[in-house]
């Protein structure tokens, strides 16, 4: 009984039980709707259709890959290309939670980090958005998640922990054309952070191909 306390008392418990609640608020939505949250959604998917006959990154000219990669992917696993693409909002939706809790950890506590995460997974706000094929919530993934990491590489300065920024960075510079300025101020934010130069030339590198590959 008391291994069963702490376990629930640990912060790791804690973590899951929002994620697990957020999912089923969102998944319980996304039952009982559709796409039709705005034309931005439907026109994405409308996209993700021609980007599945075509397959040509110059038609990512407007609207960067990597959502639609997310969206093929787990449509194809589910042989379902019109549930199958909101689902990637509805999971990484509920995954925000991890690095949103783990970002207030760090900076604030774990009290306020808790009642931060409770808030986004039970606002009504955010739940319809996390059900339709817009970008806003896999970008906002991203974005929090690189954050995160970039603070945990600052305070440990572990090289997987910078191999895992470099990545997210990457990965959010193929989700939307304004996280390529952020990339830029967190590679300032290294360099003043005396990072070693070969690790700031992986950065750079990374970034530049990824960028470089949508021009």
């Amino acid at each position: 009984m008391l291994k069963i306390k702490k376990f629930l008392k640990s912060e790791n418990c804690q973590i899951t039980l929002l994620v697990l609640l957020a999912l089923v608020l969102r998944f319980s939505w996304f039952l009982y709707t559709d796409n039709n949250l705005d034309g931005d959604s439907e026109g994405r998917l409308l996209h993700l259709y021609n980007w599945m006959q075509f397959h040509d990154l110059s038609s990512f000219i407007d609207w960067l890959p990597l959502h639609f990669f997310l969206m093929q992917g787990l449509g194809t696993l589910l042989s379902d290309f019109i549930n199958g693409p909101r689902l990637v909002s509805v999971f990484l939706g509920s995954l925000i939670i991890v690095p949103l809790y783990k970002i207030i950890r760090y900076e604030i506590g774990r009290r306020l980090a808790f009642l931060s995460s409770l808030f986004y997974a039970l606002a009504a706000v955010y739940i319809p958005i996390s059900t339709v094929t817009l970008s806003e919530i896999t970008y906002t993934f991203f974005l929090l998640s690189t954050i995160g990491l970039l603070i945990k590489f600052l305070r440990e300065r572990e090289e997987k922990t910078f191999v895992m920024l470099t990545i997210f960075t990457c990965g959010l510079c193929w989700l939307r054309f304004e996280a390529w300025p952020l990339a830029a101020l967190f590679f300032f934010i290294l360099f003043c952070k005396r990072t070693s130069t070969h690790q700031l030339t992986f950065y750079a590198s990374l970034v530049f191909i990824f960028c470089g590959s949508i021009l």
